[in-house]
């Protein structure tokens, strides 16, 4: 059976593209019955955001975590600096501290320190919520993209197998939607793992700010042993 080249119009750009005889050749041998609806430039990034479509769902997820740790954050920076000096009844969380301390007052120094670590950690918990997905998120996104990148570049060889053809027409398609992964890829990661880093370090610093708004609270061992052996001596 002879094949003749068919010019045909994209459903999606609208462009006119040619269905070449060895293109035709290879669909009938591979049992395709429907004639391509869109030129090689759509179905290339069809594919790609078909398979790499999850990469703006990534993106979307990683600012939605990083603008609510920014508000969580410093929402709480504000609600400590408005704290009053022993207030333990405010919601802030260096009040939610302050009330460990009371609850186990008169209790030695290292139990003390195990409670405020143990609280500690809650709350720096509470600050992270999901950022560690987002340096998740950072760290596999250029795999994503360099995994998008072989797979344009699979579909520009295809391409070329098909239509028996190393025309610029028949390789773009896939050499352009392999450095569209690859940019995408690094869209998503620059910013999250840039955002991780410096929220992880803005939380620190909060946490810094408890121990030592929390250190003085604690009772002094020097002190103690003074006070114990200043009884001694009033006992003799």
């Amino acid at each position: 059976m002879s094949y003749t080249d068919k010019t045909l119009s994209c459903r999606d750009c609208g462009k006119s593209f040619v269905f070449t005889a060895g293109e035709q050749e290879f669909h009938e041998q591979k049992g395709f019955t429907n004639t391509p609806g869109r030129c090689p430039d759509c179905r290339a990034a069809r594919k790609t955001q078909g398979g790499f479509g999850g990469g703006r769902r990534e993106m979307h997820d990683a600012w939605a975590i990083i603008f609510s740790r920014l508000l969580g954050i410093h929402r709480c920076a504000r609600a400590d600096a408005a704290l009053l000096p022993g207030d333990t009844h405010a919601d802030a969380p260096l009040a939610q501290l302050r009330q460990e301390l009371l609850r186990n007052e008169g209790a030695g120094r290292e139990y003390l320190l195990t409670v405020l670590d143990a609280a500690i950690r809650k709350q720096r918990r509470k600050l992270e919520g999901m950022l560690p997905l987002v340096g998740v998120i950072g760290s596999t996104a250029p795999y994503v993209g360099l995994l998008g990148t072989v797979i344009g570049i699979i579909h520009a060889f295809e391409a070329i197998q098909t239509s028996n053809n190393m025309s610029p027409a028949v390789v773009s398609g896939g050499i352009s939607a392999s450095l569209i992964a690859t940019a995408a890829g690094l869209a998503v990661a620059i910013p999250a793992v840039a955002a991780h880093h410096l929220l992880s370090a803005a939380i620190a610093k909060r946490v810094e700010a408890w121990e030592e708004s929390l250190a003085v609270a604690l009772p002094d061992p020097d002190r103690k042993e003074e006070l114990h052996e200043s009884r001694a001596h009033a006992g003799r």
